[in-house]
């Protein structure tokens, strides 16, 4: 059994606890909406602090790490920080127009198919 937590607060995520949830994930999105539905998506999976790391949350203890598909993280995202925030971190991530476009264009689908 790996350790449930570890001595230091980073955003690193250690190995041990990486594998322990993916383990625990089934190497597939956890995400359950609110009506019971789970995602289970093995497509674009991400490593997703349940609580946000920013807002205190731990890289270290496997009950705060989550597997989230891309789509299902950024509900996650949007949801604890809300659209606009998203939407410029977004903006400001890219490194050229083209790529600005691009990011903004899937988001916007994202959004979409979630109305």
């Amino acid at each position: 059994m790996l350790p449930k937590k570890l001595s230091t607060h980073s955003r690193y995520i250690p190995a041990a606890i990486k594998d322990e949830v993916w383990e625990r994930d089934q190497a597939q999105c956890s995400y359950v909406s609110p009506d019971g539905k789970a995602c289970e998506s093995k497509h674009f999976l991400e490593w997703d602090h349940e609580i946000p790391f920013c807002l205190g949350g731990r890289s270290d203890d496997v009950e705060n790490i989550r597997v989230l598909c891309r789509s299902q993280n950024r509900l996650m995202a949007t949801q604890h920080f809300g659209l606009e925030y998203i939407e410029k971190k977004i903006r400001d991530s890219a490194k050229d127009p083209w790529e600005r476009d691009l990011r903004m264009n899937r988001f916007s689908s994202f959004l979409t198919c979630r109305s």
